[in-house]
């Protein structure tokens, strides 16, 4: 550990001055040192404390965190995120119940502050966060620490597979691995060892997907001034290049209606995964001869050049909800990929890129019942949207089947659930 130790250090002193350049990662620089702000602990009971990195994370945790806080209100809960954007998800939708904080960096200074404020009775890691300090310093205190909604990804693997001496000990601390699929158990055992408790409930991020009421999506029509037979292609979660890719399909998709007036009329709105990209955006579009209409300004779409920029946070599960087509980002450019179900919530046919190292267990799913589209570059993908889009029965047949598959992946939250309380059993004594 002192080695680790140094190694975190050393890191920071060569990155730190860079990154305090970065306004995002100054938002909480203090929290993240170990300064406690006033008024947080101590508690009347332990908490328990869900840590979740981003809005992903969160978005996956919350219905489970909901769900706990209904059942068990005596227990106070502890939320941490390591991003501004959790951070802000956090408070908007637990402040007044929850106490929200950035996690602290992985050295002792910083996570004995807060170990010290908390004083949890659990920790809950959702998804994929391993932090060998934190883990050291829980088991010096004898916190229990689980993993929920667990998942590694084969690229991850890989690199965990080649420190298997240092990171396997680390995985053996946590007292639980509540994994979203069996293949995902598999890893955490492959570099752990087999003899590690967990399961497999399914994945949060499955069960948080609802519809919205037919009167939301009403509003959301009305706010977009989309008109009956306009075909929307949503693209969420986009990352730098994908947006001109996009931008690129779409200005074809507008010239082929041009000339064969019978043609749908596409939409275009893109939902950039990153909040400070939004105004780079907005300035990509323009450049490409098209007209940004701004969630932020109460836009909606006006003329056929118009391309709805949804700059806001949270908010993409729901707009999907006027999908004809929907692309996923972080799939063209190698992030691994974000979320391919949301669509399906409502029956909405998926394409994808290639890049989907973070969602493969998924992906391979909807593979297996012809629910998805990989394509490798523009060209592709202008084929599959110009296909679905004049397809209105192969675009009802897919969305169905992929909505089938989301129904058989539900009922992770009440899983996960039971292995808290199971956990919580011997912490807190409950019956």
């Amino acid at each position: 550990m002192f080695i680790y130790y140094l190694i975190v250090i050393l890191v920071l002193l060569t990155a730190g001055p860079f990154l305090l350049l970065i306004p995002k990662t100054r938002k909480g620089l203090g929290e993240k040192f170990g300064s406690v702000p006033a008024g947080i602990g101590p508690f009347s009971k332990k908490p328990i404390w869900f840590h979740c990195v981003s809005v992903g994370e969160f978005n996956a945790a919350l219905p489970l965190i909901k769900l706990f806080h209904e059942t068990h209100p005596d227990i106070p809960i502890a939320v941490s995120t390591a991003t501004a954007t959790g951070q802000q998800q956090a408070k908007d939708k637990l402040g007044e119940w929850a106490t929200v904080f950035y996690f602290p960096l992985d050295l002792p200074f910083a996570l004995n502050n807060w170990l010290k404020a908390i004083n949890p009775g659990l920790v809950a890691i959702v998804e994929t966060e391993i932090w060998p300090g934190f883990m050291h310093e829980c088991a010096k205190r004898k916190i229990p620490v689980v993993v929920i909604n667990g998942c590694i990804s084969p690229r991850s693997f890989k690199s965990y597979k080649k420190l298997s001496f240092f990171f396997g000990p680390v995985i053996r601390s946590f007292s639980y691995i509540s994994a979203q699929s069996p293949k995902n158990l598999e890893r955490y055992r492959a570099l752990a060892g087999t003899e590690i408790a967990g399961s497999c409930p399914g994945n949060l991020k499955v069960d948080g997907l609802k519809p919205v009421t037919p009167e939301r999506k009403a509003e959301i029509q009305a706010q977009l001034k989309l008109a009956p037979g306009d075909a929307v292609i949503v693209g969420g979660s986009t990352h730098e290049s994908e947006e001109s890719v996009l931008l690129s399909v779409y200005k074809r998709l507008i010239t082929e209606r041009s000339w064969d007036p019978s043609f749908v009329r596409a939409r275009l709105i893109l939902v950039p995964r990153h909040p400070e990209r939004f105004e780079a955006v907005a300035t990509l579009v323009k450049s490409m001869g098209l007209n940004p209409r701004l969630y932020s300004r109460s836009e909606g779409f006006e003329s056929d050049n118009d391309v709805f920029i949804l700059d806001t946070i949270g908010q993409l599960s729901q707009y999907y909800c006027v999908a004809t087509v929907a692309f996923v980002g972080g799939t063209l450019v190698p992030i691994g990929g974000h979320s391919l179900l949301e669509p399906y919530a409502y029956n909405v046919p998926v394409i994808c890129g290639k890049y989907i190292d973070k969602t493969r267990d998924i992906a391979n799913g909807l593979l297996d019942k012809n629910a998805l589209a990989l394509v490798n570059d523009g060209q592709e993908l202008y084929f599959h949207l110009a296909l679905l889009l004049k397809d209105e029965a192969r675009r009802k047949l897919i969305g169905e089947s992929g909505n089938s598959y989301l129904a058989e992946s539900q009922g992770a939250v009440k899983k996960t659930m039971a292995v808290l309380e199971k956990q919580l059993g011997i912490v807190y004594e409950l019956g």
